[in-house]
C-alpha cells in the first residue's frame, strides 16, 4: 500500500467498535451541520440579492428610448461574488440569444463598483443606487445610460 497503514490501522484497531461508532456519528454529525450553515448562509446573501433569478422579457412593459428592442426574451442573473454579477441571455425556447451578425450573445459580468471596466470596444462603469437599482454608464462611439431596477415586491425587472 502507499500510505502507512499500518500506523492508522494499528490506531483504529485499538478503538472498539462502540468507540469507532461513536467516533462516525461525531463526524458525520459535524459534516451535516457544516453543511447546513453553508447552505443556509448562502440561501440568505442570495435571497436578498432581487436581482438574482431569471427575469422574463416583457415589450409592453420595458422602456428604450433610442436603443432597439433585445432580442432576448429571458435573462438569467447569477451571482459571481459580492457586487459582480454574470448575465445569460437567451430565447424563449431557451436557445442563446444572437447577435445582429447571428453569433451567440456571450454571458455579460456586470460589476458594481463605480470603476470603468474595458469590454470590447466600450468602457461600462456600474453603481449601485440602493439595494434594488443599478445605474449603467458605458462609453464608446457615444454614451449610454441605463438603469435596472427591481420592484418592492421582487417581481418586476
Amino acid at each position: 500500500m502507499l500510505f502507512r497503514s499500518g500506523v492508522r490501522a494499528t490506531q483504529l484497531r485499538l478503538l472498539s467498535t462502540r468507540q469507532r461508532a461513536h467516533l462516525g456519528i461525531l463526524l458525520g454529525m459535524t459534516l451535516v451541520r457544516a453543511l447546513l450553515v453553508s447552505v443556509s448562509t448562502a440561501g440568505l446573501v442570495l435571497a436578498a440579492d432581487p436581482f438574482i433569478g431569471i427575469w422574463k422579457f416583457n415589450p409592453e412593459k420595458s422602456k428604450f428610448d433610442k436603443a432597439p428592442s433585445p432580442t432576448f426574451a429571458i435573462q438569467k442573473w447569477e451571482a459571481i461574488a459580492k457586487d459582480h454579477y454574470r448575465v445569460t441571455r437567451s430565447t424563449s425556447d431557451g436557445k442563446p440569444a444572437l447577435r445582429n451578425d447571428g453569433k451567440p450573445v456571450p454571458p455579460t459580468d456586470f460589476i458594481i463598483d463605480g470603476k470603468e471596466h474595458q469590454v470590447a470596444d466600450y468602457t461600462r462603469s456600474m453603481t449601485r443606487v440602493d439595494s434594488a437599482r443599478i445605474k449603467s454608464i458605458e462609453k464608446g462611439k457615444g454614451t449610454e445610460l441605463s438603469e435596472f431596477s427591481v420592484s418592492t415586491d421582487g417581481r418586476t425587472f
